[in-house]
């Protein structure tokens, strides 16, 4: 019986953790001065309209991340959120 509370307590702490560690990018931005939380957002929010308007190769990654990071703040509103998730979409293959 101590064996399974063990295991359950383990599994429990295990995904506290990781929904903590989830949303420590949010806590991050939602903790910032506002002009320098979003100064961050502007430039993101500009990189994801220059930048990535036609990402290739190595700025894939780069604009899927910053896709994910603008998504995180406050401020993201319907157009962000669309903008962004055309960089979160799957890659497709020319034919």
């Amino acid at each position: 019986m101590a064996k399974v509370l063990l295991v359950v307590a383990s599994v429990g702490l295990a995904l506290l953790l990781w929904l903590w560690s989830e949303s420590a990018q949010e806590r991050a931005i939602r903790d910032m001065p506002a002009p320098e939380r979003r100064a961050l957002f502007l430039r993101t929010l500009e990189n994801l309209k220059s930048v990535c308007k036609a990402p290739e190769g190595a700025m894939q990654d780069f604009c899927r991340n910053q896709a994910r990071l603008v998504l995180d703040f406050p401020d993201c509103d319907d157009s962000c959120r669309r903008l962004a998730q055309e960089q979160l979409q799957p890659v497709r293959s020319a034919r």
